[in-house]
């Protein structure tokens, strides 16, 4: 893609993502985002059709960058080690921690959330499709599963004002894919001290 092309989109994603942490709730017009990112409309219609594609495009390249960072990190070889990907999603969420905090408010949500869950599971799909050793239905059991439980408790976490630390949801999830639901509650109700798991801080 040219140079300038990707320059003046990142430019209106900039001016756009700025806009929605400056005015929370209230509605950005393309006009307020064309002023922002100091471009006449026109522009804007030559790279994004709405304010949506934006944020759709912004999902896709946070799904490329999340998988990218999967097979680097050699997930896909070892797919049940929730440890990994768990700190992997970790060190994902913190980048743009405060523009998923947006993403969960009730105004844009749907327009980022249900996609990206959509595609993931998708990738997850296609990248298992002659693995894992499972019937088709039973894999797209386990992934649905996983993946869309993972999501609804980030997206919970965003939303709730009665907050854990990030790493503290992170370790209560390694400890549910780890231990299963009713042996976590279990050793909760035993010992209400946490493990000795940090999972934002990889060797």
């Amino acid at each position: 893609m040219d140079r300038r092309i990707i320059k003046t989109k990142q430019a209106i994603e900039a001016a756009y993502f700025h806009l929605l942490e400056t005015n929370p709730g209230k509605r950005i017009s393309i006009t307020n985002i064309a002023k922002e990112a100091n471009i006449d409309r026109k522009t804007f219609y030559l790279h994004y059709n709405s304010c949506e594609d934006i944020i759709k495009d912004f999902a896709h390249r946070k799904i490329v960058e999340l998988f990218s960072q999967l097979n680097n990190d050699h997930f896909f070889q070892d797919p049940y080690n929730s440890k990994e990907v768990l700190t992997i999603i970790n060190q994902f969420i913190q980048t743009d921690f405060h523009l998923y905090q947006i993403f969960s408010s009730d105004s844009l949500y749907d327009l980022f959330w249900p996609p990206f869950e959509k595609e993931c599971i998708s990738y997850l799909k296609d990248i298992y499709a002659e693995e894992l050793g499972m019937k088709p239905i039973e894999k797209e059991v386990y992934i649905t599963y996983f993946f869309s439980g993972l999501l609804a408790v980030y997206t919970n976490y965003f939303r709730s004002s009665d907050k854990m630390s990030l790493d503290e949801v992170n370790q209560l999830l390694y400890q549910i894919s780890f231990y299963g639901i009713q042996s976590t509650m279990q050793k909760k109700e035993d010992d209400h001290s946490s493990p000795s798991i940090y999972l934002s801080t990889r060797k």
